[in-house]
């Protein structure tokens, strides 16, 4: 379903018709073409989100209405808000469209850093015990206890799932006007792909835990962000 996705965003707004010389020649797609191409991507946004994205979403956004403005592998000329795009480039997240100001939780126990740049704005970072990485960019704001447990730990801190890391907005230069949080997983080895594939392990004694499509973490709504002494000062 992806895969198709991704060739109907990136599908040209023309189409190719006989020229009556033996030949083609290309012309503007009629309105119920492109009427028809936006339905099934709807359709297929919705089986996707149905299908792999709600766990992995809810688990970061709680309870928040979450909007896909963009999937994993679209082409920059296939952005659908106006943040800054390359029509040669290929897109490497998920941004997830939410109210500026919606709480971002962690959607499993890890090893947490942050930082700002002028393109990205405010960015996460949470590896789990395998390795794999959760990225987010273009946060609001940082929550005050997760910059303590990072103050404490010297740049990087232990956040057990469920913490609030910060909320939604749009930093950074590459962000647009929409508020939304851009997603990415990052494998082992630094390869990028979509976050929602990634059966992440959570750290911490016992039985592991994960947050994925298919085992997805519930936040309850009225979670409220853990004192400080929850967080462990420095990652091991």
């Amino acid at each position: 379903m992806q895969a198709r996705l991704s060739r109907l965003q990136n599908d040209p707004t023309t189409t190719l018709v006989p020229d009556g010389l033996g030949g083609t020649r290309e012309m503007p797609a009629t309105a119920s073409q492109l009427a028809a191409r936006d339905t099934a991507i709807a359709a297929l946004k919705g089986q996707i989100a149905a299908t792999k994205g709600s766990g992995t979403e809810a688990g970061m956004l709680g309870a928040a209405r979450v909007n896909i403005l963009n999937e994993f592998g679209v082409s920059g000329a296939a952005y659908h808000h106006d943040g800054f795009s390359n029509p040669n480039a290929v897109h490497h997240g998920v941004d997830l469209g939410a109210a500026r100001g919606t709480p971002i939780y962690a959607p499993f126990t890890g090893n947490a850093t942050a930082r700002r740049d002028d393109k990205n704005g405010n960015v996460f970072e949470l590896a789990d015990a395998a390795g794999n990485k959760l990225v987010g960019l273009h946060l609001d704001q940082f929550s005050a206890q997760f910059k303590q447990a990072l103050m404490a730990g010297g740049g990087k801190a232990l956040i057990q799932k469920g913490s609030q890391i910060g909320t939604v907005g749009n930093t950074g230069t590459y962000a647009g006007a929409a508020p939304h949080l851009h997603t990415e997983g990052v494998l082992p080895d630094g390869t990028k792909v979509d976050f929602r594939d990634i059966k992440y392990q959570g750290m911490g004694a016992g039985t592991p835990q994960f947050a994925s499509a298919k085992t997805p973490p519930q936040m309850d709504p009225n979670f409220k962000a853990a004192p400080i002494s929850q967080f462990t000062a420095e990652a091991q």
